[in-house]
């Protein structure tokens, strides 16, 4: 069974108007004539999570219109009763945490719901084409991904989802079905409340083709693969043929495009054999494939260059490393962490999202004691590539191309992979840097 199933994951840019729709189905009916059974793993459309996550900090501001305009002429496949009784769901969980803000899972609750909805609406277009399916909701006993987490940073267990797709999924794979699964997070082990991460599509879908042992899966957006740099600081940016997982991974600890550490460490444990990073509606054109390992030959030193903007955190104090050294392991169970450094008087900290700052100076404030904490926004670029295992003197080099943009933090992250703290202005130049002396 698991050597012949395909997971096809949808953005919210792949499945937001009828014609893709029509992609959408055309895919799961080419998998289906080369004999797989598929499963769907849907994301919200765009706009969708950052519209309910408004609401959750300002539930009075609900407007049921605002959200299904962003569904557009996708919600004739829906009926009515359906749309009703979301909206009550919707208004009920909102009026509920306006009178109390204490239950972090009730949040969870509510930006799962733009997952929900998208794959009704998925779930009843690919039935009325025809193609027999099936549908699990977060609410189903048998939702597949498990795992745990705190709010907005849920954590799959691998093994649990295991389990769970060898009980479940096998029963209904066995029909032929397609599966259709809303791709915002799992349930918990502990409790059985939905745990979310934004983004979180990605996740479930590797993490189910762990669980699957499944032979293919595809990662779709509105992009031909994993460009070779940011294509809209680099217009002409190659898209790169192939990748192993762990250039894949340390792309997303540098912020590259379409990538995420932890949405793809699954693949670390099991990596389809056919795994790809795709434009939605053109699988057969440029995409990128995902490889367990590359035999290392005469290949340039790097194969990308990556960069984002970072949170960067200075601590300042006396005999500060064992505070540190705790908060930082308390940090790391939660938050999206880059690395710390330095025990002089100080040590740094860089997160990815900046939108975590607020949670973050929480934790910090009520665990840091005497020492002095400030924060700002940093730049962060680097270089990944297989080749920099036997490449000589890469970091200097970076150095170099860089010239005189001033490097606060030069960070030697693994066996093929660099990276620079840079002032926040100065990003986009290093990328452009970086891209003419290494990949251009």
């Amino acid at each position: 069974m698991g050597s012949q199933v395909s997971i096809l994951k949808f953005g919210g840019s792949s499945l937001n108007s009828e014609a893709k729709l029509e992609c959408v189905a055309d895919a799961i009916f080419r998998e289906r004539e080369e004999g797989y059974r598929v499963v769907v793993v849907a994301s919200a459309f765009r706009g969708v999570t950052d519209l309910l996550y408004r609401w959750v900090l300002k539930p009075e501001s609900l407007d049921m219109d605002k959200f299904y305009s962003i569904h557009g002429g996708c919600l004739k496949w829906l009926t009515q009763e359906y749309l009703s009784s979301f909206e009550s769901e919707l208004t009920r969980k909102l009026e509920h945490l306006a009178r109390d803000r204490t239950s972090p899972w009730l949040i969870d609750d509510i930006l799962a719901m733009g997952e929900t909805f998208s794959s009704n609406i998925l779930y009843r277009f690919i039935m009325d084409k025809g193609l027999e399916s099936s549908l699990k909701g977060f609410y189903d006993p048998d939702f597949p991904t498990r795992g745990g987490g705190e709010f907005g940073n849920a954590r799959i267990d691998l093994d649990a989802t295991a389990e769970a797709c060898r009980e479940i999924l096998k029963r209904d794979l066995s029909r032929g079905e397609c599966l259709v699964i809303p791709g915002m997070g799992c349930i918990s082990s502990y409790d059985g409340r939905i745990r979310v991460r934004r983004g979180a599509s990605d996740y479930v879908a590797t993490s189910l083709s762990y669980g699957l042992r499944a032979r293919r899966l595809w990662i779709l957006s509105d992009v031909h693969g994993i460009k070779a740099a940011d294509s809209s600081i680099i217009p002409d940016a190659e898209t790169i043929p192939e990748l192993t997982v762990g250039e894949l991974l340390d792309a997303g600890a540098l912020g590259a495009k379409n990538t995420n550490t932890t949405f793809f460490l699954p693949l670390t444990r099991y990596c389809p054999p056919e795994t790809y990073f795709a434009k939605f509606d053109e699988r057969e054109g440029p995409k990128t494939r995902i490889t367990e390992r590359r035999e290392e030959g005469n290949e340039r030193a790097a194969r990308l260059v990556a960069g984002r903007e970072i949170l960067l955190y200075t601590f300042t104090g006396y005999d500060i490393e064992d505070t540190v050294l705790n908060l930082e392991g308390e940090l790391s169970k939660t938050f999206d962490f880059i690395r710390g450094g330095g025990f002089k008087r100080e040590r740094y900290f860089a997160f990815f999202d900046v939108d975590q700052k607020p949670r973050i100076d929480d934790v910090i404030a009520s665990k840091a004691g005497d020492l002095e904490v400030s924060s700002s926004k940093m730049g962060l670029v680097g270089l990944v590539g297989e080749g920099m295992r036997t490449a000589k003197k890469v970091i200097e080099r970076m150095g170099r191309a860089l010239g005189d943009i001033n490097i606060l933090y030069a960070l030697d992250i693994s066996r093929i992979s660099v990276g620079a703290i840079v002032e926040r202005e100065y990003l986009k130049p290093a990328i452009q840097r970086l891209y003419l002396d290494f990949i251009d």
